[in-house]
């Protein structure tokens, strides 16, 4: 088993949800996605993030 990290343990089956967001080639939506994004703790720089989701 890989190491990753910690998740809390459950004695029966869990689901777990997720969900994605397709934002290549929408750029009004890379630049709110990074301005929210970089509000919070995230730490990344808007340049280097709309860049990575634009390629």
């Amino acid at each position: 088993m890989t190491e990753g990290y910690k998740v809390r343990a459950y004695e029966g089956p869990v689901k777990r949800y997720c969900q994605t967001m397709d934002l290549k080639g929408e750029p009004e939506l890379i630049a709110e996605y990074v301005r929210r994004h970089s509000e919070a703790r995230c730490g990344l720089k808007s340049r280097q993030a709309s860049e990575k989701w634009e390629s």
